[in-house]
């Protein structure tokens, strides 16, 4: 019979001091194992019934001083930046030199106007002579003409009377014989002929003095066209060069802080360029936090939120603390945000998804009252300035995990529950 087992393995089981010993089922590190895993599941079904998920949503913030006011100085026109005479960060007082401009379009456009008021001005003067000169001779005129009807009309009075006297008396004689009927009515014909003679000299006089004034208010019509239009003229030219002299000093309209500078010295700007922002001053700094209506209309007062500028980087030096303190009922407007930012692009930047929701975080202080309360143990090494742009998040709901599985678990085992149904793809954890 071949031999499958050693014979030292034979003879250790026909000892008969084996019978006595221990079966050994698990070894040592099997059950270690066992202990590692239990232990895991411990802490799973613990995290599911105490630990609690975020669910959050998201938005832009701008970070400015409470109650502060934020201006946006924008060039004028085209031009270059000749010098600028602040930093962010600076404190400048109402009217400060910020900033001068070169304007050559402006200065160009002034050039042309002035060139086009000259022109005007200068066919105006012309004008006003010509028509003195051409009053005169139509005065000389009109008096000749008035003077030659006058005699006209002397002439036709004189001749008027004399027929009326010879018709009177060929009418008495004609009525004792002594005048023929024909001799009487040649003599009533010329008379109505002088009289009617007598009453068109006084209307074609009228004529003359009537169109004579209707040259004359012709004539100063364009002359007044002239002045109107030099008048229009010159206005544009003052408006003109009032803003290129506003335009080229850029000034602070108020007491403030200097949060931006968006132009370096000797760069070219556009119209509507932005070159200096200031802010007024306010209270502390505040995140100023806008999200989509659906995702705003979530947010409540005394919500806990995350602020992340984008001047920090966010993986080495974490986030803010925070918590919302106001919200607005309604959504914000464009002409609102302007006038609160001052800023077009910001502005556009914040409506890219619709009229938000505008919410007030406050930023939670750090220990012992300095900086900020940060999710890294240092935060940011350089301090926020207002007008700093910024990540928010506000946790609008806290659940535990183990109310996400009982739909799940509801499904699979036959029973409904609406514990926990709350549009999961917004939770964070």
């Amino acid at each position: 019979m071949p031999e499958f087992f050693r014979k030292e393995a034979i003879e250790e089981l026909r000892d008969p001091r084996g019978l006595e010993a221990s079966v050994q089922l698990v070894g040592t590190r099997h059950w270690l194992a066992i202990a590692a895993f239990g232990v895991l599941i411990a802490a799973a079904l613990a995290w599911a019934f105490f630990g609690r998920l975020d669910y959050r949503v998201n938005g832009l913030a701008v970070l400015l001083h409470q109650g502060s006011r934020v201006y946006a100085l924008e060039a004028p026109a085209e031009g270059r930046v000749i010098a600028l005479y602040a930093r962010r960060g600076d404190s400048v007082e109402k009217g400060a030199l910020l900033a001068e401009l070169s304007l050559p379009v402006l200065e160009t456009q002034i050039a042309a106007l002035k060139d086009q008021v000259s022109a005007i001005e200068l066919e105006w003067k012309s004008r006003k002579a010509e028509v003195a000169r051409e009053e005169a001779e139509d005065a000389r005129a009109l008096a000749d003409a008035l003077k030659s009807h006058q005699t006209l009309l002397k002439a036709a009075r004189e001749r008027e009377a004399f027929l009326a006297k010879r018709f009177a008396a060929l009418e008495t004689a004609a009525g004792k014989g002594f005048a023929s009927r024909d001799t009487v009515q040649t003599t009533r014909q010329e008379l109505l002929a002088a009289r009617q003679q007598l009453l068109a000299i006084p209307a074609a006089i009228a004529r003359l003095k009537s169109d004579h004034a209707a040259r004359q208010a012709s004539r100063r019509a364009s002359i007044d066209d002239l002045h109107r239009s030099l008048l229009q003229a010159r206005g544009q030219l003052a408006a003109l060069m009032a803003r290129h002299d506003e335009g080229t000093r850029i000034t602070s309209p108020a007491d403030g802080t200097v949060v931006a500078v968006e132009e370096l010295a000797g760069e070219r700007v556009s119209a509507g360029d932005p070159v200096v922002t200031v802010e007024t001053k306010g209270g502390s700094l505040t995140a100023y936090a806008f999200f989509p209506v659906a995702a705003g209309k979530k947010v409540a007062v005394g919500m806990p939120a995350f602020i992340g500028p984008s001047s920090v980087e966010r993986e080495i030096h974490g986030v803010i603390r925070a918590r919302v303190v106001k919200v607005s009922p309604l959504p914000r407007d464009r002409a609102d945000l302007l006038s609160r930012f001052g800023n077009e692009a910001l502005v556009k930047q914040i409506l890219a998804a619709g009229a938000p929701i505008e919410a007030e975080i406050t930023l939670d202080p750090g220990p012992g009252g300095e900086g900020f309360d940060w999710t890294a143990s240092r935060g940011s090494p350089r301090p926020l300035t207002p007008g700093t742009l910024a990540s928010s998040e506000v946790v609008v709901r806290r659940v535990p995990p183990f109310s996400i599985l009982m739909p799940i678990l509801g499904t699979m085992f036959g029973f409904s529950s609406d514990k926990g149904r709350d549009g999961g793809a917004d939770a964070s954890r």
